[in-house]
């Protein structure tokens, strides 16, 4: 202070410094509360974000072992179809075979366990449609694994994140309490000067 500064001016001027201080400081107090509130919501959503990808994430395995499931009965079924088939072909050879040629057979004097060709169509049809729907499975289990990755890729971006806001919020509350410091050391060295 100069000499012919009248001590009361002196005093106002640190009134007023002192307010613009306790100022800054309610200003800072109010963001840091405001982030905190940020953080929070931020938080509370990407725990709800997470409990929703977890459940969506069983979902799809739920999904996928029902399709391999699915996917093992249709191959068992199509075995036991070719199987049928390779029977009901060898056995429609041979009574073709028994039969002389020149000669017409009625129908009710073919072996007992012999398949008719309308049996041995309806067998092929019935191999050709499990064929298609097993395929039609594959790719749905692609599809499956596919969407398991993605999920894998968001879950470790979000992790990643996380890291981040944390790190975020560390580095806020770090300067938030040095900011406060600063105010309460700079009040007691004017309280010292006082």
């Amino acid at each position: 202070m100069r000499a012919d500064t009248p001590p009361s001016l002196g005093q106002h001027q640190q009134e007023s410094l002192l307010q613009q201080q306790q100022q800054q400081f309610l200003q800072l107090q109010q963001v840091e509360q405001q982030k905190r509130q940020e953080l929070e919501q931020q938080r509370e959503q990407e725990q709800l974000q997470l409990q929703q990808d977890a459940l969506e994430e069983e979902k799809l395995l739920e999904q996928e072992r029902l399709l391999l499931q699915e996917l093992e009965e249709e191959e068992a079924l199509v075995e036991t179809l070719q199987e049928q088939e390779k029977q009901a072909a060898a056995q429609v050879a041979a009574a073709a075979a028994a039969v002389p040629p020149p000669q017409v057979v009625a129908a009710s004097h073919l072996v007992q366990g012999t398949v008719s060709s309308k049996e041995y169509e309806e067998l092929k049809v019935k191999v050709r449609y499990l064929e298609t729907k097993r395929a039609e499975d594959r790719e749905k289990v692609r599809e499956a694994e596919k969407a398991k990755e993605e999920s894998e890729q968001f879950l470790s971006v979000r992790a990643k994140l996380q890291g981040k806001v944390e790190g975020e919020r560390h580095s806020h509350s770090y300067w938030s309490r040095t900011m406060a410091f600063g105010i309460r050391v700079k009040k007691k060295k004017k309280k010292k000067k006082d």
